[in-house]
């Protein structure tokens, strides 16, 4: 009954997910874009005359608005399950990079990612804690749970900026302004989240594959727990900071 055991730990790499992932983004905000074109073309008297060159890209716009809209509404969608996506095997991949981080915390991570309420605060401890686990710079366990700077300045950005969006958005539509009135400043928003958040994403891919490679360039080396020096497998003890190493 081999299927209950439990499975060994594989590394995921990371890029083509990012990339991916910014793809997503870019065709979601591409979306919004269209939606304020179209609705500053509706108000521009020439858009009446089908012949000219605004009234064709309505009608076009027109046609295909329904196919759009699913478009934008399926890619906001990906987004979304693609960043807890990537946060789940961002995480998982540190059972291969840091032998002995608990298992249980990784597990919780892409939970609390996937719920709005909880990633809402949740997500200054695991962006740190990603950032600075994938970093074999940070040598000591208490360094390690440390919230990093740089990474809780974003975080607290894009909830600064989420809320800004969702107060501009609902003040908007809740007075006398019109859609590309609305979205055209929060098109520049989503902008600055997307930004904020994709910084952090390919920070870490690119730690965690550099991580990675100086594992399989020690050939059948470990990674200490402790400090994430790649030991030689025949060691019991990390040779920088002395911690004994787990036996797999």
């Amino acid at each position: 009954m081999t299927f209950f055991l439990p499975k060994p730990p594989k590394y995921h790499p990371l890029r083509r997910s990012a990339i991916v992932l910014v793809i997503s983004v870019i065709v979601t905000i591409g979306g919004f874009i269209i939606a304020v074109i179209r609705d500053l073309l509706v108000n521009d008297p020439n858009s009446g005359n089908l012949d000219s060159l605004q009234g064709r890209v309505l009608q076009f716009m027109d046609d295909y608005y329904h196919i759009l809209g699913a478009i934008n509404a399926l890619s906001i969608l990906a987004v979304y399950v693609l960043t807890v996506r990537w946060i789940d095997n961002a995480a998982s991949n540190l059972e291969v990079l840091r032998p002995g981080t608990p298992r249980w915390l990784l597990r919780i991570i892409p939970v609390i990612a996937f719920v709005p309420v909880l990633n809402a605060l949740g997500s200054f401890f695991y962006f740190s804690y990603l950032y600075r686990k994938s970093n074999p710079r940070w040598r000591t366990k208490g360094a390690q749970y440390v919230f990093d700077i740089s990474i809780f300045i974003r975080c607290l950005d894009m909830i600064s900026l989420w809320l800004l969006l969702i107060s501009w958005v609902s003040v908007g539509f809740g007075g006398t302004k019109t859609y590309a009135e609305v979205w055209t400043p929060g098109i520049l928003i989503l902008v600055a989240i997307s930004g904020c958040l994709l910084s952090i994403v390919f920070q870490v891919t690119r730690l965690q594959q550099t991580f990675y490679e100086k594992l399989l360039a020690k050939g059948n080396g470990k990674s200490c727990a402790a400090c994430g020096e790649v030991v030689p497998e025949e060691l019991s003890e990390c040779p920088l900071c002395g911690a004994r190493m787990l036996c797999n």
